[in-house]
């Protein structure tokens, strides 16, 4: 199973939707996915909001959590690339809501696959040297664009390409990679 490396870097990543903020619901997503092993990027000024966590949270999940202290996303992949070492990574942006199927394609399709979505959203499921290639490049510290970087190595997919149809509500629904920008 990869470590998963969130950058909660900006401001919105604390923010609160459906009672939890977006760190805490993908941590709950990917937890209830098997996987355990969590580093957080956060600033000074995110770290607050992230920290606060449901209680049950490590209980119901399994999850170990880890914050690390970085100036911004770059420096995030920088800590991912050199603390990963032989191991896959799942990078995803704190600020993004993903869609649960979103989660599940690029889990399910393994190291080498990457979505990018609308406003420059991403998430990756790198191996080692993948990540590396990412922590070296200079994407202006958003997932999307740093993507773009490796397009002969990764499988790109826009959450378009992904069936719409969610068969527990029987309806047609596209998935969705959204950035907030307000609380």
């Amino acid at each position: 199973m990869p470590i998963v490396w969130i950058d909660a870097t900006r401001e919105a990543s604390g923010y609160w939707l459906w009672g939890m903020h977006l760190v805490e619901r993908q941590v709950r997503e990917l937890g209830r996915r098997g996987l355990a092993t969590f580093c957080i990027g956060v600033t000074v000024k995110t770290r607050p909001a992230i920290e606060r966590v449901r209680g049950d949270l490590y209980r119901l999940y399994g999850v170990e959590l880890e914050l690390v202290e970085v100036e911004g996303a770059r420096e995030l992949y920088r800590a991912a690339a050199e603390r990963v070492r032989g191991s896959d990574a799942l990078l995803l942006e704190g600020d993004v809501v993903y869609d649960e199927r979103v989660l599940a394609r690029v889990l399910d399709d393994g190291p080498g696959t990457a979505l990018r979505g609308e406003g420059d959203t991403g998430i990756a499921y790198l191996d080692a040297e993948q990540l590396r290639l990412i922590a070296a490049g200079d994407s202006g510290g958003v997932l999307g664009p740093a993507l773009l970087a490796l397009e002969d190595r990764l499988r790109i997919m826009h959450p378009d390409q992904l069936d719409a149809y969610v068969p527990s509500l029987r309806l047609t629904m596209q998935p969705i990679m959204r950035r907030l920008v307000t609380a």
